[in-house]
């Protein structure tokens, strides 16, 4: 396996739309965060090797207190009322 990628959106509230957001930036606009990806490494702003064995992971960030349903595959970051941030990871 390559390396891994979080795809991490962060928001106060869990919002479904947020989802579909990652799931097309992975899926029909992948070719650009490819290309965004690269001219990031070519600026010197990460240190990461993109290669074609590369895996993004989604990844959604909200208050705790918020319902959601999970989907397989992602990781959930909860942040409670005293900023404490739990993780869930349902890969």
């Amino acid at each position: 396996m390559g390396s891994e990628i979080l795809l991490v959106e962060l928001k106060p509230t869990f919002d479904v739309r947020d989802e579909k957001k990652l799931v097309d930036m992975m899926t029909t606009r992948r070719s650009d965060l490819d290309l965004a990806l690269r001219e990031f490494m070519s600026r010197g702003k990460i240190d990461f090797e993109l290669d074609d064995t590369y895996q993004l992971v989604p990844a959604l960030g909200f208050a705790a207190s918020c319902n959601f349903e999970p989907l397989p595959g992602w990781i959930y970051f909860l942040i409670d009322d005293e900023s404490h941030v739990s993780v869930r990871d349902y890969r």
